[in-house]
């Protein structure tokens, strides 16, 4: 019978102990210092190209521009052409393909200006 209570304390023991180890465990795990997100591989994860929305920035105040024209609002049309010309300033900066292919539209009222026939379309 005494066999039978020693049994039965080391099963309790054992039990007891490994349930603490495995209570303390997180309490010694490490700091998360943000070292991933700093390191290359973590910088690649976290990259997201610009260049597909200033295309569209670019494209909406280019066919504003044009919307204005239309109107006959040259106050309008000119601001829309410099939003347009910063617009294309940021594709280049940034290396954006499109960038340096694209120019910002001008019209009869400038002199040496040519009128655009239709307005830029977005890309999908």
């Amino acid at each position: 019978m005494n066999a039978l209570t020693i049994k039965k304390a080391l099963a309790g023991v054992a039990i007891a102990a490994s349930s603490i180890g495995f209570m303390a465990a997180p309490a010694f795990a490490s700091k998360n210092t943000g070292g991933f997100k700093r390191s290359s591989e973590g910088i690649k994860q976290q990259y997201v190209d610009p260049c597909p929305g200033i295309y569209n920035t670019f494209a909406k105040d280019v066919n504003s521009a044009q919307a204005a024209q239309n109107a006959g609002n040259a106050t309008s049309r000119d601001g829309f052409l410099s939003l347009a010309a910063d617009d294309l300033k940021a594709g280049q900066m940034a290396g954006c393909d499109w960038a340096a292919a694209a120019h910002v539209p001008t019209y009869g009222a400038v002199p040496g200006g040519v009128a655009v026939t239709r307005p830029v379309r977005a890309r999908g």
